[in-house]
């Protein structure tokens, strides 16, 4: 539900019953005729509302559910499912989302469930994701905070707007007023918003990157994030 269209059509509706009531009353055909035209806009404006899905619903089809539940599955049954590192490869045609419960280098990591030493890691592909963002870059380079916001709140409508500054190969962004479906997907293991922000990055570095830090402050999310090459 979008609760900005169902006000205005609920608005509009209410306004054009008025103006038809009137019209019918005084007989005026022009007020009656331009009445009718304005109650179809607002109906059609409270449809749209009350059956709007925010654009990160489809990032939730895809990567919550099924594959929610067998990535929680195997980081249960590796023992590292309340202690683990995220982070997104982006090397070398690897495009990977990696939770791990060590320093494996993302050369190392191959797609599935591996162990290299004493350190586990579920390796799931970003392909579908990546392609879709690729775009944004097509045309020109943009500058940071436009990409990220384009990826976040443009096409993905995860939250309302965002800050990002950075610090070396520190990035920090923050997700401002996240929406209601982004903040529900946040709970999972796979996390689409964190994901989704790091493979910005990822993309916009051609670069591998990690979480140094997350923190939810209100309805924002801040995610500090590393640039580490391989």
């Amino acid at each position: 539900m979008e609760y900005r269209y169902v006000v205005t059509g609920a608005s509009v509706t209410a306004i054009s019953a008025v103006f038809i009531a009137f019209s019918i009353f005084t007989g005026n055909n022009v007020v009656l005729g331009v009445s009718l035209s304005t109650l179809v806009l607002g109906v059609v404006l409270l449809t749209l509302g009350l059956t709007y899905v925010e654009p990160v619903s489809e990032l939730m089809r895809y990567y919550v559910g099924d594959l929610d539940i067998f990535v929680t599955r195997i980081l249960e049954d590796m023992g590292i499912a309340s202690n683990y590192r995220f982070k997104v490869c982006f090397n070398e045609g690897k495009v990977f989302a990696v939770f791990t419960n060590g320093g494996i280098k993302c050369d190392d990591i191959s797609l599935g469930v591996g162990i290299i030493g004493d350190s586990a890691y579920v390796a799931i592909p970003l392909t579908n994701v990546v392609s879709r963002i690729d775009k944004l870059l097509e045309v020109s380079r943009p500058e940071l905070i436009d990409y990220v916001r384009e990826v976040l709140v443009s096409t993905y409508g995860i939250c309302r707007d965002v800050r990002v500054w950075r610090e070396s190969n520190l990035v920090t962004v923050e997700l401002i007023l996240m929406s209601r479906e982004a903040k529900q997907l946040m709970k999972t293991p796979i996390n689409p918003p964190r994901m989704t922000t790091l493979l910005a990055l990822a993309r916009y570095f051609n670069s591998s990157v990690e979480i140094v830090e997350e923190d939810i402050v209100g309805d924002n999310y801040v995610l500090k994030v590393r640039i580490v090459g391989g």
